[in-house]
């Protein structure tokens, strides 16, 4: 009461549009602190694909950020036959079915590629290339059947992880210049790393 006192007799105004001036300056502060926790990027995110569940770095491409924990967009097959991110040959077709990527929308490689047999209308609308986005919330990525993904079916879930998913080491990232910054391919990335949250055994 004594503050509304005083703000009336200085601002020479009514208590009644005191109190409302004081709520309309308590809603701006509570909504630029929200705007500050909306522009502070998560250190890490989590990726949910064929049953496993990964946290990563933000920002990271969704190529490099499964390779580097154990994980692969590839087929089988496309794991050692494929163009290693350039973009140009399509075997890590997936679909995000939960969060966001960047950039929204395919990219010119994207539109290229997914638009070239086999990939075609209408199921290669839901198709995103994972070395052309990279992972700006939590995930869910389903993978298709056949060699390039483009299939219908969803993969399996893994009951554990491929024993080798990039057979040419530091060289399958060499296209990404954000690995680059991850010198020994695990744990070391700025801003976050690179776990297996199925594995409670591992401390973030």
């Amino acid at each position: 009461i004594v503050v509304y006192d005083a703000t009336v007799r200085y601002m020479n105004i009514t208590r009644r549009q005191a109190i409302t001036l004081r709520m309309v300056c308590s809603c701006a502060q509570h909504t630029s602190t929200l705007n500050q926790q909306i522009q502070t990027p998560k250190s890490t995110v989590k990726i949910r694909f064929r049953g496993q569940e990964i946290a990563v770095p933000y920002g990271t491409k969704l190529r490099t950020a499964l390779l580097k924990s154990g994980l692969t967009p590839h087929s089988e097959g496309a794991v050692y036959i494929n163009c290693r991110g350039i973009g140009s040959c399509g075997t890590c077709a997936v679909e995000i079915s939960r969060g966001e990527v960047e950039p929204s929308s395919w990219t010119t490689a994207e539109r290229l590629r997914l638009n070239f047999p086999p990939h075609s209308a209408p199921t290669n609308t839901r198709l995103r290339l994972a070395c052309q986005v990279s992972c700006m919330s939590d995930l869910e990525v389903i993978k298709y059947d056949k060699f390039w993904g483009e299939g219908n079916c969803p993969l399996p879930d893994l009951q554990s992880k491929p024993a080798s998913v990039a057979p040419l080491g530091t060289f399958e990232f060499v296209l990404d210049p954000g690995a680059t910054n991850d010198s020994n391919g695990d744990n070391n990335s700025p801003g976050g790393r690179y776990m297996d949250t199925n594995d409670r055994s591992q401390k973030p």
